[in-house]
C-alpha cells in the first residue's frame, strides 16, 4: 500500500490510500501521524480511501483499528475525522470503526468527495 500524507496547516491533515489496505497498513500510518508532535494541534484529518484497488480489513480489523487509536482521543480532544469512501463495503468499515469510537470526543462523518469533507471540517480549518 502507498500512502501520500499532507500536513494543512497547523490543524489538518489529508491522507490519501493507494492500492492493497491491510490493517497493519492503517495501523503504521496513524501510529506516524499520532506519533508527529503536529498532532497536539491536531482538528481535522482527512481520510481518502478512493483510490483503494483492494483492501484486506475484516470487520473485526475495523475495531481493532478504533482501539488502537483510542489512547490518542485522550491528547487530542477535538477532532474531526472525514472518511472519503466509494462502495459500500467501505462505508461499513468506517461505521463499526464509529461505533468502537463511540466513547471518545471525535466527530467522524463519511463522505463520496473530497469537496464535501473539506467543507465539513471548514469550521476548525485554519
Amino acid at each position: 500500500m502507498a500512502t501520500k500524507v499532507v500536513w494543512i496547516g497547523q490543524n489538518g491533515i489529508y491522507r490519501k490510500f493507494y492500492d492493497t489496505l491491510t490493517v497493519e497498513d492503517v495501523m503504521q500510518e496513524n501510529l506516524l501521524v499520532l506519533g508527529d508532535p503536529r498532532s497536539d494541534d491536531l482538528r481535522y484529518l482527512i481520510a481518502d480511501f478512493t483510490a483503494v484497488t483492494d483492501s484486506s480489513i475484516t470487520t473485526k480489523d475495523a475495531g481493532d483499528i478504533s482501539l488502537f487509536d483510542k489512547p490518542a482521543a485522550f491528547s487530542i480532544k477535538q477532532l474531526k475525522i472525514a472518511f472519503v469512501v466509494s462502495g459500500e463495503a467501505q462505508q461499513a468499515l468506517v461505521r463499526l470503526y464509529e461505533l468502537n469510537a463511540v466513547d471518545s470526543n471525535w466527530e467522524f462523518e463519511i463522505f463520496e468527495t473530497i469537496e464535501a469533507a473539506r467543507e465539513w471540517v471548514a469550521d476548525v480549518a485554519k
